[in-house]
């Protein structure tokens, strides 16, 4: 290439000054006057491109591989649109918030998701570069020892040096057979073509620490799940290499892509990050609980990929992406119709019921909330993401560990409180989760939507306790929902979400109770008291 015999440089391949691009960002996220929260997360974000970017400068195979760096030209049209955003939030008038303050918080929130995506693809290139494109991987103790690691986890003794050696190594310690590389103390140092990896050796370490597995062992399987074992150049090859343009969401610990097998049927690929082994031990729990669910409103699960450190899994495609991109997402202009809205809620309900009294073991979804339910084309919900869920022991009715993990807002008080998770805490995010569905309200509201000058309802369930108390309930429905004939209905069924939002797991109904008051046409037989968090 043109660039070698100097140093090889991002500016000079795109054309583009990422760096200074994101230095502006971070400069102007200092003086905004709105959304200060919002914009300081775009100045992190743009910060931590800056350092994958660093990271990739000094790897050669980054520039010599157009694949690699050729989707990263389209990362300037993010970071302007994240610098007009931040410029855009130096405004202090209250005319300029008023009429725009609200499109710039759901924009915000667009280029945050769109700097997380770009976050995570140069992660992959990183960790692809690391651990696939080279053949071997050279350590160097404190004692001035050097050690080599081939990628297939099998340790390979320098010459001169005994594996006894080895093994008594007090810096650091070494497991041949799993792969694994456990920091015990100071850190080791690693060089790849001459590129010095000190700083990373500790997130190289926690990679590879994956529950009592190896993340490089290929032999795992689960053959007795009946699903279709893909190897990753297949997944690869069906989601166009993990593209950008093939990308169809993301959580705390993974990346959807949209892809078609050979047969022609589309698939949602669901890859973890490398950060950690969270990850790992949910692709564990979702490869295990899925396959035995078998109901119309749970997502079905198709195969997966166990090959070297990847964990995938390969779920059935649906059309109409999450319910939680027709609350707030990039769909939520778009007109939701009560009869939609009715079938998707009636459609949750049911798959919950099913979880709570109809598996053996019950189960405890633990996340339950619009961003994991998915519509199919005819928008019936199919909640997933059970990365988290809890499969009870018989004759248990809550799993007490002590760790909390869920959404924030969509956690039931008890659950905070006493670290004990129950049916009754899936119950409370159903409630949760109605009353996104019925107001097209999220939690927690925009920035805007908190401010002085704005209406401050706070959460969800104080606003439609106080409305209920006032006997204003219309007020908490979506304008968009005015219309409908079904007013009552819908008025009804805020108080049955409110019913489910009790501070005592005691007072909420069971999902079977919901199911029934969602299809009468009478009053709830028994009235809401205060919510929790009011």
């Amino acid at each position: 290439m043109a660039l070698w015999g100097q140093a090889a440089n991002i500016t000079q391949l795109l054309g583009v000054d990422l760096f200074g691009l994101i230095s502006t960002i971070e400069k102007a996220a200092r003086t905004v006057c709105r959304n200060e929260e919002a914009c300081r997360q775009v100045s992190d974000r743009a910060s931590m491109i800056r350092d994958r970017l660093r990271q990739l400068q000094q790897v050669s195979r980054f520039f010599e591989h157009p694949e690699m760096w050729k989707p990263t030209q389209g990362l300037e049209a993010t970071l302007n649109k994240a610098y007009r955003l931040i410029i855009d939030c130096q405004h202090s008038s209250y005319t300029y918030k008023f009429c725009w303050g609200s499109d710039i918080a759901d924009k915000l929130e667009s280029v945050l998701k769109d700097m997380d995506a770009w976050n995570q693809h140069l992660t992959n290139v990183k960790v692809d570069i690391l651990f696939n494109a080279f053949t071997v991987i050279v350590t160097q103790d404190f004692h001035g020892n050097r050690n080599t690691i081939k990628q297939d986890g099998a340790h390979v003794p320098p010459a001169g040096s005994s594996s006894s050696h080895l093994n008594n190594n007090d810096r650091g310690k070494l497991i041949g057979d799993l792969g694994q590389f456990q920091l015990l103390a100071e850190p080791q140092i690693f060089t790849v073509e001459g590129y010095l990896l000190a700083d990373t050796i500790e997130e190289f370490s926690i990679k590879n620490q994956i529950s009592r597995c190896c993340c490089w062992c290929p032999n795992i399987c689960y053959s007795r799940t009946g699903l279709t074992k893909f190897s990753f150049s297949q997944l690869a090859q069906v989601t166009n290499h993990f593209s950008l343009d093939n990308n169809i969401g993301f959580g705390g610990s993974s990346y959807v892509y949209k892809g078609q097998l050979k047969s022609g049927v589309k698939v949602a690929v669901k890859r973890a990050s490398y950060e950690g082994k969270i990850p790992f031990e949910h692709f564990k729990n979702e490869i295990e609980l899925i396959p035995k669910l078998q109901h119309t409103n749970i997502v079905k699960l198709l195969g997966y990929c166990i090959q070297k450190r990847e964990r995938i899994l390969v779920f059935e495609y649906m059309p109409n992406g999450s319910l939680d991109s027709f609350i707030h997402g990039e769909r939520s202009r778009e007109a939701l119709e009560w009869p939609k809205r009715h079938q998707i809620i009636k459609g949750i309900a049911q798959g919950a019921k099913y979880l709570q009294q109809q598996c053996e073991p019950r189960i405890i979804h633990g996340d339950l909330k619009p961003g994991n339910i998915l519509l199919d084309s005819n928008f019936n919900p199919k909640i997933c993401d059970f990365g988290i869920s809890k499969a009870l022991k018989p004759g248990a009715d809550e799993d007490c560990t002590g760790i909390i993990t869920g959404s924030r807002g969509f956690i039931a008080p008890e659950y905070i409180g006493r670290g004990c998770l129950s049916i009754k805490s899936d119950v409370y995010s159903f409630g949760v989760t109605l009353l996104q569905i019925i107001s097209r309200k999220r939690l927690p509201p925009p920035p805007l939507a908190l401010s002085a000058q704005s209406r401050d309802y706070g959460p969800l369930n104080k606003w439609a306790w106080d409305l209920c108390l006032a006997g204003r309930l219309l007020e908490f429905i979506d304008p968009m929902l005015h219309g409908e004939p079904q007013n009552a209905e819908i008025i009804r069924w805020v108080q049955i979400a409110l019913l489910c939002v009790q501070e005592d797991p005691e007072e909420r109904p069971s999902m079977s109770d919901v199911l029934l008051m969602l299809s009468s046409e009478n009053n709830i037989h028994k009235q809401p008291k205060r919510p929790a968090y009011y």
